[in-house]
């Protein structure tokens, strides 16, 4: 039976840090596979869908969107950090994961490259506000990317490519996860 709302269920990777050459977390592929086979566990528990928040700069979330709205599920999104782990699970979802491809989706939060009339704070409301309304309120679960560098209670987002965040920003962002992660919880899902 699939839920009427999700949940929002912290998630951590441990990614490798080619920075400090550390080896001890998991690669990209790794990452990707980690992402999938929870949202597999998190499908078979009743979940409409499964998405996870990323990073992204605004033409990436634009581009996100658009594919979703237009019935697609391949954002073909590339670069470095995290985008690097969304165009592997991508390719995944493109073979060994087809089965679930139109139920997992990427949640993407404008963290950089802001254009057009919107202020920054206004586009990442927004993307705050999709998350509810068009994910969680809709039986999707959401999984709150968290890793190594995180400090408790905080998500990744607006780290590595992205630098630091305005303050603004940045309390905004963490604000709403942090009240998604309170409004809707996951019973005994996470990481």
């Amino acid at each position: 039976m699939t839920k009427s709302v999700g949940s929002f269920v912290p998630f951590l990777l441990i990614f490798k840090d080619k920075a400090a050459h550390k080896d001890d977390g998991l690669s990209s592929a790794d990452q990707a596979k980690a992402i999938l086979d929870h949202a597999r566990t998190l499908l078979a528990a009743g979940a409409k869908g499964v998405a996870i928040t990323y990073s992204a700069n605004y033409g990436q979330t634009q581009t996100i969107h658009d594919v979703y709205a237009k019935g697609g599920w391949n954002t073909h999104t590339k670069g470095a950090n995290q985008a690097e782990v969304m165009t592997d699970m991508e390719s995944l979802m493109g073979s060994d994961y087809a089965d679930i491809q139109m139920n997992v989706r990427i949640a993407p939060i404008s963290t950089m490259s802001y254009t057009g009339t919107l202020t920054p704070y206004q586009i990442v409301l927004l993307d705050l506000i999709r998350i509810k309304t068009d994910l969680l309120d809709q039986g999707w679960d959401v999984l709150g990317w968290r890793n190594q560098s995180t400090q408790p209670n905080r998500y990744a987002v607006g780290g590595g490519v992205a630098g630091g965040l305005p303050a603004d920003i940045d309390t905004l962002i963490q604000g709403g996860l942090g009240l998604y992660a309170a409004l809707y919880p996951a019973a005994g899902n996470g990481g």
